[in-house]
């Protein structure tokens, strides 16, 4: 209990505070986006203005979906809207073009948002939109409860980010882990796993 209660503090820090990352992730990404080619990136998050500022140094084009504002934030599904009803709602939310093919796709923290069906409708849409090698960035937290919306992760340099959340820290947290994610993510497969600190992991997968 000591333990838990240690690492929900931690994470309730990072919550009022904010904190600076090292991310290894997004300097592999960024190590990625130095090939001179154009890229396409999708970020599921909020249109961050230094986020955007710092996409527009390198050749690509963005698309920035609010998927929370779009889709999670949405009411539970009725018994009338049928099984399929996690595939609608992701079609209807998503607003790029479904030829679109995406090099790196940004969920940040929103897996934490969302129950194992909506991950895998989300992931078999996303797949359509995926070449091989599309790099998918994944924020998880294993604290016991996160807060009742996903956080502003900024892009502060070419390998740290800066996590700051706004809300009470008391919503249960699924806790996924990297083969749970993997099992609800066709034709994606995990390719490095690291502890930012916080209680706070990153994983980036590449699709086959």
């Amino acid at each position: 209990m000591a333990q838990t209660g240690v690492v929900q503090q931690a994470y309730s820090a990072i919550e009022s505070e904010g904190v600076t990352f090292r991310s290894p992730s997004l300097g592999f990404i960024c190590n990625h986006l130095a090939a001179e080619r154009k890229h396409a990136i999708l970020d599921l998050g909020l249109p961050l203005g230094s986020n955007v500022d710092f996409f527009a140094r390198v050749p690509c084009t963005l698309y920035v979906e609010d998927l929370f504002g779009s889709l999670l934030s949405l009411p539970p599904p009725n018994e009338e809207e049928g099984t399929d009803v996690w595939d609608r709602r992701v079609e209807q939310s998503l607003a790029h073009h479904w030829k679109v093919r995406f090099d790196m796709i940004f969920a940040w923290d929103l897996i934490n948002y969302m129950h194992a069906d909506l991950i895998h409708a989300l992931m078999n849409r996303l797949s359509r939109s995926c070449r091989s090698g599309t790099l998918l960035y994944v924020v998880i937290s294993t604290a016991p409860k996160i807060s009742r919306r996903p956080a502003k992760i900024f892009i502060t340099h070419e390998d740290r980010v800066r996590y700051y959340g706004e809300a009470p820290v008391d919503k249960p947290n699924p806790r996924y882990t990297p083969l749970k994610l993997e099992r609800m993510m066709p034709g994606f497969r995990l390719l490095h796993s690291f502890l930012l600190g916080a209680s706070l992991q990153e994983f980036l997968f590449s699709f086959d």
